[in-house]
């Protein structure tokens, strides 16, 4: 995350590593629940959390995926959360997604358009 006032930019890092449980499955639907550690360096220190997030995917028609997920932790003693909806195309087992992710650290909305591919294993 970037913002530029008054001739400064002001640059933030927020980084996750989880793992996640797939505990139920269908033609038509996965859904899965997690945890994992958020952190956030600042220059001088790192700053570190934890989270837990669950999440579901949906296959209406091939090759399309919808995709929703959550989750709800921390970062430096402050609460962190997420919502994130994406539409994907799904070809093999390389989707190619787009959505928008809602992230709020304490009262700070960081929501943002998101992009990217994700390899199904």
């Amino acid at each position: 995350y970037g913002e530029r006032e008054a001739g400064r930019t002001e640059t933030l890092v927020l980084g996750s590593l989880g793992v996640h449980y797939l505990f139920a499955q269908s033609a038509g639907v996965q859904v899965r629940s997690g945890a994992g550690v958020r952190w956030m360096p600042d220059g001088a220190q790192t700053h570190v959390g934890g989270f837990f997030s669950y999440g579901a995917d949906f296959y209406p028609t091939s090759p399309l995926v919808l995709s929703v997920s959550g989750d709800l932790g921390g970062v430096n003693g402050t609460v962190a959360g997420t919502l994130r909806g994406t539409v994907g195309a799904l070809f093999d087992q390389v989707e190619a997604y787009g959505g928008y992710e809602a992230l709020w650290i304490e009262d700070v909305d960081l929501g943002m358009w998101v992009f990217g591919a994700r390899l199904w294993l």
